[in-house]
C-alpha cells in the first residue's frame, strides 16, 4: 500500500474552516515571516512537511501518521461543525459550551498543541538536554564497569530526530497523559468569541494555532506558558468566525465566572489584537480567509 509522505501538523480538516472553497479546492491567504508579501496557497500545501511523522527503520514507520489521520482528525469536523451550527442560532451571552462540549474541544486543543512543528522543536531541545545529562551521569557513575563496546556506544550515540519521534510519540498520545491535560483545561473559564464581521474582521489561524499568552510577562514562549500556568490564557481559533479563549479562574479572571461557557460577540479591536498575537507566536506562517 502506498504510504502518505506529506504529513500535516495542522490538519486540512481544521484549516478548511479558514479557507475559501472553489471547485472543491480550499485556499487561504498566507502571511509568511520569511516573505515580503502575502500569497495564496492551497491548504494541502501548508502546515505540512515530507515524512514529518515518519520513523525510519521502524515497525511503526508510518503508524503515527495513520494514527493522527484516523484517530484524531475525524473528530475535528464533527465537533466544530456542531459548534458552528449552534453558534449561528443562539444569542449573545447565551450558554453554548457545556462540560461535554468542553471535553471534546479540550481533546482537540491538546492534540493540536502537541503535534505542531514548533512544539516538536521545543520537545526535541528538551529531549536532547535530558539525554545528554543521562549519558553523562552513566559515564561518570559506571565508568569503571563499562566495556570498550559500551563506551563506544555512549560516545557514538546521537539524539537525532528519528530517535526523538520514536520515544515521544507514545508519550504525547498517551491516553492517561491526555486525560490529565483535559482535566486541567476543564477547570478553566471558557468563552467562545464571535467576530462582529467575518469579512471585515475574520479570525486568522497559523502553523501553531493553539496560542498561549502569559498576560503577566506578555510572553508567548513555552518557557513562560503552559496548560496549567495560572498566568497563561489560551486562544484557539475555531473558524474565521469563532475563537475559544480559556482563562484560569485562580487569577482575576475569576470575574469571568458568569460568562463561563457563553458566546460573546467580540469587538473589532479584540479580533485585531488576537490576530496580531497569533501571528507573533506562530513558527513561520499565519493563514486567513480570501474573503477579506
Amino acid at each position: 500500500m502506498k504510504q502518505p509522505r506529506k504529513h500535516h501538523y495542522v490538519p486540512r480538516c481544521y484549516l478548511k474552516y479558514f479557507a475559501t472553497n472553489h471547485k472543491n479546492e480550499y485556499r487561504v491567504k498566507v502571511i509568511d515571516k520569511d516573505k515580503n508579501k502575502p500569497y495564496i496557497a492551497n491548504i494541502k500545501d501548508i502546515a505540512a512537511e515530507k515524512d514529518f511523522n515518519r520513523i525510519w527503520d521502524s515497525e511503526k514507520e508510518f503508524y503515527w501518521e495513520h494514527f493522527f489521520s484516523s484517530k484524531v482528525e475525524p473528530m475535528i469536523p464533527k465537533v466544530l461543525d456542531n459548534l458552528i451550527a449552534v453558534s449561528n442560532i443562539i444569542n449573545n451571552r447565551s450558554v453554548i459550551l457545556d462540560k461535554s462540549f468542553k471535553r471534546e474541544l479540550a481533546k482537540i486543543i491538546c492534540f493540536q498543541q502537541l503535534r505542531t512543528k514548533k512544539a516538536r522543536k521545543m520537545q526535541f531541545r528538551l529531549g536532547e538536554k535530558v539525554a545528554t545529562e543521562v549519558l553523562t551521569s552513566v559515564e561518570n557513575e559506571l565508568d569503571k564497569y563499562l566495556s570498550m563496546e559500551q563506551r563506544k556506544y555512549l560516545n557514538d550515540f546521537k539524539y537525532n530526530e528519528n530517535f526523538h519521534k520514536e520515544i515521544t510519540f507514545p508519550i504525547i498520545t498517551s491516553p492517561e497523559r491526555l486525560d490529565k491535560f483535559i482535566e486541567i483545561l476543564l477547570e478553566k473559564h471558557w468563552v467562545l468569541y464571535k467576530t462582529p464581521s467575518s469579512k471585515k474582521y475574520p479570525f486568522l489561524t497559523s502553523d501553531n494555532p493553539v496560542c498561549m499568552y502569559n498576560f503577566s510577562s506578555k510572553s508567548t514562549t513555552y518557557a513562560d506558558n503552559g496548560l496549567g500556568v495560572r498566568e497563561t490564557v489560551i486562544f484557539f481559533p475555531v473558524s474565521k468566525n469563532l475563537l475559544i479563549a480559556l482563562y484560569d479562574p485562580r487569577t482575576y479572571f475569576s470575574l469571568l465566572k458568569n460568562v463561563d461557557g457563553t458566546l460573546v460577540v467580540a469587538d473589532a479591536d479584540f479580533v485585531m489584537n488576537i490576530n496580531k498575537l497569533q501571528y507573533k507566536q506562530c513558527l513561520r506562517q499565519a493563514y486567513f480567509s480570501l474573503d477579506v
